[in-house]
């Protein structure tokens, strides 16, 4: 049982790393390549919602 929930949080912490690593390369890519965000028809709504949970979102509107 100990084991479980040590591994539960463990999961978390993986996950929320590896959405704020996805959220802070694509703010680089709006950044320095708008274009190509854009050329691929802007963010998505999860996009979004990693971008605004990390402090980016103001990015989205650089977009527009």
């Amino acid at each position: 049982l100990r084991g479980d929930r040590v591994e539960v949080g463990f999961d978390e912490t993986r996950h929320a790393l590896a959405t704020e690593t996805r959220a802070q390369a694509l703010a680089r890519t709006i950044e320095r390549r708008p274009d190509l965000v854009a050329a691929r028809g802007g963010v998505t709504e999860e996009e979004r919602s990693w971008l605004t949970e990390f402090g980016l979102g103001h990015l989205v509107d650089t977009l527009s």
